[in-house]
Protein backbone atom coordinates (compact mmCIF):
# COMPACT_ATOMS: atom_id res chain seq x y z
CA UNK A 1 0.00 0.00 0.00
CA UNK A 2 0.76 3.63 -0.69
CA UNK A 3 1.46 5.72 2.16
CA UNK A 4 -1.24 7.76 0.87
CA UNK A 5 -3.76 4.95 1.67
CA UNK A 6 -2.54 4.10 4.81
CA UNK A 7 -3.03 7.15 5.97
CA UNK A 8 -6.89 7.07 3.94
CA UNK A 9 -7.31 3.66 6.06
CA UNK A 10 -6.40 4.47 9.30
CA UNK A 11 -8.70 7.62 8.82
CA UNK A 12 -11.52 6.03 7.82
CA UNK A 13 -11.49 3.17 10.82
CA UNK A 14 -11.01 6.08 13.46
CA UNK A 15 -14.13 7.77 11.81
CA UNK A 16 -16.22 5.15 13.61
CA UNK A 17 -15.14 5.53 16.61
CA UNK A 18 -18.25 5.27 18.94
CA UNK A 19 -20.06 3.76 16.55
CA UNK A 20 -21.35 0.16 18.13
CA UNK A 21 -20.36 -2.99 17.29
CA UNK A 22 -23.21 -5.13 15.16
CA UNK A 23 -22.31 -8.63 14.83
CA UNK A 24 -22.35 -8.67 10.61
CA UNK A 25 -22.79 -4.92 10.41
CA UNK A 26 -20.50 -3.04 7.64
CA UNK A 27 -22.31 0.58 7.20
CA UNK A 28 -23.82 2.87 8.71
CA UNK A 29 -27.10 1.93 7.53
CA UNK A 30 -26.86 -1.18 9.98
CA UNK A 31 -26.28 0.65 13.00
CA UNK A 32 -22.78 -0.14 13.70
CA UNK A 33 -19.78 -2.87 12.20
CA UNK A 34 -18.31 -5.51 13.11
CA UNK A 35 -14.53 -6.24 13.17
CA UNK A 36 -14.22 -7.23 9.37
CA UNK A 37 -16.92 -4.99 8.03
CA UNK A 38 -15.04 -1.99 9.48
CA UNK A 39 -11.96 -2.92 8.24
CA UNK A 40 -13.55 -3.63 4.89
CA UNK A 41 -14.83 -0.17 4.88
CA UNK A 42 -12.10 1.57 5.67
CA UNK A 43 -10.02 0.12 2.87
CA UNK A 44 -12.90 0.69 0.56
CA UNK A 45 -11.91 4.45 1.61
CA UNK A 46 -8.23 4.04 0.51
CA UNK A 47 -9.70 2.33 -2.86
CA UNK A 48 -8.61 -1.24 -1.87
CA UNK A 49 -11.35 -3.87 -2.29
CA UNK A 50 -11.23 -6.11 0.99
CA UNK A 51 -13.41 -9.55 1.44
CA UNK A 52 -15.93 -9.68 4.03
CA UNK A 53 -15.01 -12.23 6.88
CA UNK A 54 -11.83 -12.20 9.12
CA UNK A 55 -10.79 -15.51 8.04
CA UNK A 56 -10.45 -14.19 4.59
CA UNK A 57 -9.00 -11.00 5.07
CA UNK A 58 -6.38 -12.82 7.26
CA UNK A 59 -4.91 -13.90 3.57
CA UNK A 60 -4.83 -10.54 1.86
CA UNK A 61 -1.19 -9.95 2.12
CA UNK A 62 2.13 -10.93 4.43
CA UNK A 63 1.65 -12.58 7.95
CA UNK A 64 4.99 -11.03 10.15
CA UNK A 65 5.42 -10.83 13.74
CA UNK A 66 3.98 -8.69 15.95
CA UNK A 67 6.98 -7.00 16.50
CA UNK A 68 7.12 -6.08 12.70
CA UNK A 69 3.74 -4.36 12.43
CA UNK A 70 3.31 -1.12 10.67
CA UNK A 71 0.52 1.37 10.80
CA UNK A 72 -2.06 0.37 8.10
CA UNK A 73 -1.21 -3.59 9.06
CA UNK A 74 -3.89 -5.70 9.73
CA UNK A 75 -3.90 -7.64 13.27
CA UNK A 76 -5.38 -11.06 13.25
CA UNK A 77 -6.70 -13.15 16.67
CA UNK A 78 -7.95 -16.84 16.72
CA UNK A 79 -10.18 -16.42 19.51
CA UNK A 80 -12.34 -19.00 18.78
CA UNK A 81 -11.95 -23.18 19.58
CA UNK A 82 -14.37 -24.30 17.82
CA UNK A 83 -13.40 -22.48 14.61
CA UNK A 84 -9.70 -23.37 13.00
CA UNK A 85 -9.30 -20.31 11.19
CA UNK A 86 -9.08 -16.34 12.17
CA UNK A 87 -12.08 -15.10 14.09
CA UNK A 88 -10.77 -11.60 14.61
CA UNK A 89 -8.82 -8.55 13.18
CA UNK A 90 -8.33 -5.41 14.06
CA UNK A 91 -6.25 -2.27 12.12
CA UNK A 92 -2.76 -1.50 13.73
CA UNK A 93 -2.07 2.79 14.54
CA UNK A 94 1.42 2.07 15.65
CA UNK A 95 3.17 2.46 19.22
CA UNK A 96 0.91 -0.73 20.25
CA UNK A 97 -2.66 1.27 19.31
CA UNK A 98 -5.00 -0.22 17.41
CA UNK A 99 -8.83 0.38 16.34
CA UNK A 100 -11.10 -2.08 17.15
CA UNK A 101 -14.84 -2.78 16.86
CA UNK A 102 -14.53 -5.80 19.53
CA UNK A 103 -17.92 -7.65 20.63
CA UNK A 104 -21.28 -7.27 21.13
CA UNK A 105 -22.22 -4.94 23.82
CA UNK A 106 -19.01 -2.35 22.86
CA UNK A 107 -18.36 0.52 20.81
CA UNK A 108 -15.58 1.07 17.78
CA UNK A 109 -12.31 2.53 19.78
CA UNK A 110 -8.79 2.58 20.43
CA UNK A 111 -7.11 0.36 22.17
CA UNK A 112 -3.65 -1.21 23.32
CA UNK A 113 -2.71 -4.33 21.38
CA UNK A 114 -3.47 -7.18 23.50
CA UNK A 115 -1.49 -10.93 22.09
CA UNK A 116 -3.94 -13.15 24.07
CA UNK A 117 -4.43 -15.66 20.75
CA UNK A 118 -2.35 -13.54 18.65
CA UNK A 119 -1.87 -14.96 15.01
CA UNK A 120 -0.50 -12.35 13.58
CA UNK A 121 0.05 -9.13 11.74
CA UNK A 122 -0.77 -8.61 8.11
CA UNK A 123 0.98 -6.48 5.55
CA UNK A 124 -1.68 -6.18 2.86
CA UNK A 125 -1.09 -6.21 -1.09
CA UNK A 126 -3.85 -4.57 -2.54
CA UNK A 127 -4.13 -6.81 -5.38
CA UNK A 128 -4.42 -9.68 -3.33
CA UNK A 129 -6.81 -8.40 -1.30
CA UNK A 130 -8.91 -7.87 -4.48
CA UNK A 131 -8.22 -11.39 -5.37
CA UNK A 132 -9.49 -12.39 -2.45
CA UNK A 133 -12.51 -10.38 -2.27
CA UNK A 134 -13.22 -11.79 -5.89
CA UNK A 135 -13.18 -15.45 -4.87
CA UNK A 136 -9.94 -15.72 -6.66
Amino acid sequence: MTAEQVTRVMKAAESKIGMPYVWGGESDREGGYDCSGLLQYAFAKAGIRMPRTADIQAFTGSRLPYGQAQPGDLLTWKNDPTFNGVSHIALYLGNGKMVVARHTGTLITIMPVYLQNFWGAIRVNPRLAADKAAGR
